[in-house]
């Protein structure tokens, strides 16, 4: 485990589009709110202002599934990840490690007290049996350092399981199942086929157990 000074987290600049939106407004927002202790902005707020804005009409336009809209929106996209990414260095640069000055500005911050510093490697000790209750199958793992949430999952005998980075693929009956885990609030699922629709479905977990499955609000087809 390695000490980290806090900084301005740049996670934000993975997320899809909507959601860079959203967290765009409550950086300008925060940053105006902070002005008076973060001075030294490399971009100034009046051209974050102009990003949003162009990203915002840039993404509305691309949903028309216009080739040129959607190229204009990918153009806006790199525009307003370099500027903000630029001001999340100057955050970093004028908190000097105090994780509240940077949650004032709207930006998120990195881990303060320690991270992991190596991958898990390949669970030892793995074991299925049936469970002490009807309809219960019992799991276990040897512990590893490092980690602390678990995944498990059950599949028919004849399915096969793929591994494409943190998505598993699980095929079985002619369909495919993708399952995505990461420690963070969003995601990018690896290994779908082309152009057929998938349902995507999430829950939340932590050391306690499980949040409720939910389904998002539509389906999606990726290219």
């Amino acid at each position: 485990m390695s000490s980290l000074k806090a900084k301005a987290s740049l996670d934000f600049l993975t997320w899809p589009i909507p959601e860079k939106i959203k967290k765009g407004q409550i950086i300008i927002d925060g940053l105006t709110a902070q002005a008076g202790k973060v001075t030294d902005l490399k971009v100034p707020i009046l051209t974050l202002k102009d990003r949003q804005a162009s990203l915002i009409f840039a993404s509305t336009a691309a949903a028309s599934g216009s080739h040129t809209a959607v190229a204009d929106q990918a153009t806006a996209e790199k525009l307003w990840n370099a500027d903000f990414r630029e001001d999340a260095n100057s955050v970093s640069a004028a908190a000097n490690g105090n994780k509240s000055l940077i949650l004032a500005t709207g930006y998120n911050a990195t881990v303060t007290e320690t991270v992991a510093t190596v991958l898990p490697t390949t669970i030892g000790g793995f074991t299925s049996a049936i469970g002490s209750k009807t309809g219960t199958v019992a799991l276990n793992a040897d512990p590893q350092p490092h980690v602390a949430t678990y995944l498990f999952a059950l599949t028919p005998p004849e399915a096969t399981v793929k591994q494409m980075g943190n998505t598993l693929v699980i095929t079985v009956g002619g369909k495919t199942i993708y399952v995505t885990a990461n420690t963070h609030h969003v995601a990018t699922a690896e290994g779908l086929a082309s152009e057929v629709a998938v349902s995507a479905y999430a829950l939340a977990l932590n050391l306690k157990g499980s949040g409720p499955f939910i389904k998002s609000i539509k389906d999606v087809k990726p290219d």
